[in-house]
């Protein structure tokens, strides 16, 4: 898999336009987009689509994308505990949360 950065946001709208012709109808779920790199977008597709669409010289920058697990928001399941309660999790900050509990009112008010 590659990302490839578009130069702006003016080629970003060339680039998904060629991605998605070179994927053609097909393959067209294989041209996903990310919110990375200067422009705030980047485009995640397989080697052989960046291939086809990428020359040299255009200006575009293509890495190729880590083979790693893809990490949400939390973090990896292994962060949020080992059986999923997400009783260890962090947040984004990397600061730990005490658990919070519901509270009920043990005040009673009549109503009229």
């Amino acid at each position: 898999m590659a990302l490839i950065y578009p130069k702006d946001r003016a080629d970003a709208q060339v680039l998904a336009k060629e991605l998605l012709e070179a994927a053609g109808e097909e393959r067209r779920f294989e041209v996903r987009t990310t919110t990375d790199g200067p422009v705030g977008l980047a485009f995640d597709v397989s080697d052989d689509l960046a291939d086809k669409v990428l020359n040299s010289g255009d200006g575009r920058q293509r890495v190729e994308a880590p083979a790693e697990a893809e990490v949400t928001a939390q973090g990896t399941s292994a962060d949020a505990g080992a059986d999923g309660s997400g009783a260890d999790a962090k947040s984004a900050d990397g600061s730990s949360q005490p658990p919070t509990k519901a509270s009920r009112s043990t005040s009673r008010s009549s109503r009229s």
